[in-house]
C-alpha cells in the first residue's frame, strides 16, 4: 500500500524528471510500484478488508433473546460462554448496548374495568 504523502513525492520526482528507477531508489519501493502510480490522477485509497469477529456466530443468537426477554450483557455473556463464545466480555457488551438502543420496550397498555367486574387475591 503506497501512502498519499509518496504517491505526492513521486508525482513531483517524475515532474522534475527523474527516471523511474531513481524515483524507486530514493522513495524505497519497486519500480513497477513507481509506473503504476505515476499514471494515476488521484492519490490512492486503501480499501481494508472486512474483518470477522469471535462475535459474529453469536448475533443471531444474541438478538433472539434480546427480542424475547431484556437481559442483561453479563447473562448473555454467560449463555454464549456456555456456547463456545471464546471473545471478551467487552465485546459483547458494546454490541448489547447498541442492540438494546434500536429496541424499544412497547407500552403496556392499561385495562381497566368498571367495579365488580373482576377481582384479584394476593395469597
Amino acid at each position: 500500500m503506497i501512502t498519499p504523502t509518496k504517491w505526492i513525492d513521486m508525482k513531483s520526482l517524475d515532474k522534475q524528471g527523474l527516471s523511474k528507477s531513481e524515483i524507486s531508489k530514493r522513495l524505497g519501493v519497486s519500480r513497477q510500484t513507481v509506473y503504476n502510480n505515476i499514471s494515476k490522477s488521484h492519490t490512492p485509497k486503501y480499501v481494508g478488508l472486512p474483518s470477522k469477529s469471535k462475535l459474529d456466530e453469536f448475533k443471531s443468537y444474541i438478538d433472539k433473546r434480546l427480542n424475547e426477554y431484556n437481559l442483561s450483557a453479563k447473562r448473555l455473556y454467560d449463555e454464549v460462554k456456555h456456547n463456545g463464545y471464546t471473545g471478551r466480555y467487552s465485546l459483547l457488551a458494546s454490541y448489547v448496548k447498541e442492540k438494546k438502543k434500536s429496541l424499544k420496550n412497547s407500552a403496556v397498555m392499561r385495562f381497566e374495568t368498571m367495579p365488580g367486574e373482576q377481582s384479584q387475591v394476593d395469597w
